[in-house]
C-alpha cells in the first residue's frame, strides 16, 4: 500500500492513522511491510505489532488494538540511532582505547555510540602507539584502519636506571585491602626508573647545592628526640644508605634537581610487579619474601628484628636484583611517589597514564620499609603519609621519562 492511501471502510474493520516524527519511516505490521508515513488504512478486529524504521533512526514498535468502526491514531516519536566505529589495524590484536578508556582489541566495532569526537589510540607492545581524532556521525559506520609501526629500538637507560617499556599491566590486588581494588589494566607509556633508592650521599649533594633541606637533629623535638638517632643522615658510616626521615617535597626537589622526577604511583607498581606480561606479587617475582630477598622486619618488635636484625636500613642494592632490575623495592624504606593517596582511586582511575586525584591530605608511598613484616612489601600495597612528614622509615627514588 503506498503512503498516504486510503481503503475503503468494511463493517468490523477499524481505521488506524500513522504518523512520525520525522516523516517517511517504513512502517511494518506484524512484520509485513505497510507503507510509509504518514497513512491511514483499515484493518480487522485485533491486536497488531507496528513497527516504524528510519534509516539513521532508532526502530520504535508498538502494540495496538483495532477495535470495529473505530478510529485508531498512532503517531511514532523516532530517536537518533547511535553511530559505529569500526577499528582495524595491522598488524591486529592492538588495544583501543577511546578517550582513554580500553574498549578491547582490533578488529572492533562499537555500535551505538553518541554523536561527537573521540580520542583513538591504539597499542601494540614492540610498535609506535597509533594515535587520532575520529569522528562519529548518528546512523553511520565510522572506519578506521590503521597500520602499526615498528617502534625504534630504545636507546639504552641512564646510569643506574631500568626501562620499563610501554604497554598495559594488572594494577591492584583482589586479595589485599580495600585501596588495592578493583584490579584494573593500565597502560603506561615508557619509563625508566632508578635502580636504587637516593642514597645519603648523593641527597647531599642536593643540599650542598642549596635546593634541598639538611635533615638534624634539630628537627626532632620532644618525645621523637630519641627516633634521630635511626634518620640516616644524622648517622656515621651511612653514606650508601637510603636517604631517610625525608618529606615528599624535599624527595620532589631532589629528583627534579637531576632533572627527573618521582615516580607515578602506577608507574612504581609496575616496576614492582610487571614482567614479559606476568603479575608478580612481590618485587623479588617470589611469592613470599625473608631476609634473604629485602630488608625488613621478619618478626617480633621492630626495635629487636628490624632491618633484619641491624634495628636500620643496609647499604641500597644489598639483597637480590629484583625482577626489573632494581633493587630494594620491597623494604628498606618506603619511597614516595608524585600522586595524591585517593583511597577509591582505583575504581575511577583513567585507563592511560594515570597521575592519581587532583588533591588530597596525603601523598602515595609504596614498598614497605625495614621495619616492616612481608605483609606490608607486596608490590600492590599502599600507603600514604602527609607530605610534610619525616619518618624514619620514608625515602624515594626517581624517574624520567625518555625524550
Amino acid at each position: 500500500m503506498a503512503g498516504g492511501s486510503v481503503q475503503t471502510e468494511d463493517a468490523g474493520d477499524g481505521t488506524v492513522n500513522i504518523n512520525s516524527q520525522p516523516s517517511g519511516a517504513k512502517i511494518y505490521i506484524d512484520d509485513q511491510y505497510k507503507g510509509t508515513t504518514p497513512f491511514s488504512l483499515l484493518l480487522k478486529s485485533g491486536n497488531y505489532t507496528i513497527r516504524a524504521e528510519k534509516v539513521g533512526y532508532k526502530s520504535e514498535s508498538k502494540r495496538i488494538i483495532v477495535n470495529s468502526s473505530k478510529r485508531t491514531q498512532l503517531t511514532f516519536i523516532l530517536d537518533k540511532q547511535g553511530g559505529s566505529l569500526f577499528i582495524r589495524s595491522s598488524p591486529t590484536s592492538a588495544k583501543v582505547y577511546l578517550n582513554n578508556q580500553y574498549q578491547g582489541e582490533s578488529p572492533l566495532t562499537l555500535k551505538g555510540m553518541d554523536a561527537g569526537s573521540y580520542s583513538l589510540t591504539l597499542s601494540l607492545e614492540g610498535y609506535s602507539d597509533f594515535r587520532q581524532t575520529v569522528v562519529v556521525n548518528h546512523g553511520r559506520e565510522s572506519q578506521v584502519n590503521a597500520r602499526l609501526k615498528i617502534m625504534k629500538p630504545s636507546i639504552s637507560a641512564p646510569k643506574d636506571m631500568v626501562l620499563i617499556p610501554a604497554g598495559e599491566f594488572e594494577m591492584g590486588s583482589n586479595s589485599g585491602y580495600k585501596d588495592e581494588k578493583p584490579v584494573h589494566r593500565v597502560y603506561l607509556d615508557a619509563f625508566y626508573i632508578d635502580r636504587y633508592e637516593v642514597t645519603v650521599a648523593q641527597y647531599r649533594a642536593c643540599v650542598n647545592s642549596g635546593q634541598c633541606e639538611e635533615f638534624t637533629t634539630r628537627y626532632w623535638s620532644g618525645k621523637d628526640q630519641g627516633r634521630s638517632k635511626y634518620c640516616n643522615w644524622t648517622a656515621s658510616g651511612r653514606e650508601n644508605h637510603p636517604i631517610n626521615c625525608v618529606d615528599w617535597e624535599n624527595a620532589n626537589n631532589y629528583c627534579q634537581y637531576i632533572n627527573k622526577r618521582l615516580p607515578t604511583e602506577a608507574e612504581w607498581e609496575k616496576a614492582a610487579t610487571w614482567k614479559n606480561g606476568r603479575k608478580h606479587k612481590y618485587p623479588s617475582g617470589k611469592n613470599t619474601v625473608s631476609c634473604a630477598d629485602a630488608v625488613m622486619k621478619e618478626s617480633g618488635s621492630w626495635k629487636q628484628n628490624g632491618g633484619c636484625g641491624k634495628v636500620s636500613t643496609w647499604k641500597v642494592g644489598s639483597k637480590m636484583e629484583e625482577i626489573n632490575g632494581t633493587y630494594d623495592m620491597a623494604g628498606n624504606v618506603w619511597e614516595w611517589v608524585a600522586d595524591w593517596y585517593g583511597k577509591s582511586y582505583y575504581g575511577n582511575s583513567p585507563g592511560r597514564n594515570p597521575t592519581g586525584p587532583n588533591s588530597g591530605s596525603g601523598r602515595g608511598v609504596r614498598g614497605g620499609s625495614w621495619s616492616y613484616t612481608a605483609s606490608n612489601l607486596r608490590g600492590a600495597i599502599r600507603s600514604y603519609d602527609a607530605p610534610s612528614v619525616r619518618g624514619k622509615y620514608l625515602g624515594f627514588r626517581c624517574a624520567r621519562s625518555p625524550k
